[in-house]
């Protein structure tokens, strides 16, 4: 590797340990979640105008409901609560988030506009309530936090499932184990069992053989003395014989 590609290298990690530390430094303050309130104003596609005026005034135009006219910023709320008990507000903000609300007043609205176009209005408040990722280090819109908040839930349950099947598949082979072994087992045993005692028996069988020739030769040695016993006693009693017919009569 040469001396460019190192170092091409280096500055990449370099540049994404500084990208890891710039987003677990960052906090939800109220600043960093008027900007992002903003962001989610001006990105709104229903936004016709969102231009600021002054600090904390805004001129506003949507296409939700009729309006057009004065958007005045009266408080950020930072809100870093976890799932608690009921009676704590913000209880059900998940660990690992931070809510921020933003409250308003849409001057000159009226209540009649509110109840006609109560769907619409309700739609655009919700973008008034951000949520801070801590682990992103970024505020997020309620859309994009149900968003995130779906993957991570299809995430887990992917998890979940791939983690099931591992411990089915587990269970389904030590069941196989359990019901195969005692076989594979009796089956091995029985193998070298009857190997060993086919040896066994092919020593028996060779001695047998052995033990076999050798008392056939010792039976033909036997005969062969007999023979050659009878054959010397035939031979004596011809030559008895011839001498008895050679012999003078007295």
């Amino acid at each position: 590797m040469t001396i460019a590609k190192l170092l091409t290298l280096l500055c990449v990690l370099i540049l994404v340990a500084l990208s890891h530390a710039a987003a677990l430094g960052a906090q939800p303050t109220q600043a960093a979640l008027v900007k992002a309130w903003e962001g989610v104003q001006r990105d709104d596609p229903e936004t016709v105008l969102f231009e600021k005026t002054g600090e904390g005034s805004y001129k506003f135009k949507t296409n939700r409901f009729p309006f057009d006219g004065e958007l005045k910023l009266l408080k950020a709320t930072v809100s870093d609560f976890s799932y608690g008990d009921d009676d704590e507000e913000g209880y059900d903000v998940p660990a690992g988030y931070v809510m921020g609300v933003i409250e308003y007043d849409l001057v000159g609205l009226s209540d009649d506009v509110v109840k006609k176009y109560g769907h619409s209005y309700s739609g655009w408040r919700m973008n008034n309530t951000l949520y801070f990722d801590k682990q992103a280090g970024e505020w997020l819109s309620l859309e994009k936090y149900r968003a995130k908040m779906a993957a991570d839930v299809k995430k887990n349950a992917d998890a979940y499932a791939l983690k099931d099947k591992g411990r089915k598949d587990a269970s389904l082979w030590l069941g196989l184990a359990s019901l195969w072994l005692p076989v594979l087992a009796v089956v091995v045993f029985y193998v070298w069992f009857m190997k060993k005692t086919g040896l066994r028996r092919q020593r028996e069988y060779m001695n047998m053989g052995v033990a076999h020739m050798q008392r056939s030769e010792e039976l033909l040695e036997r005969i062969a003395e007999a023979i050659e016993k009878q054959r010397g006693a035939g031979a004596y009693a011809r030559d008895d014989d011839a001498g008895q017919r050679t012999q003078p009569p007295a």
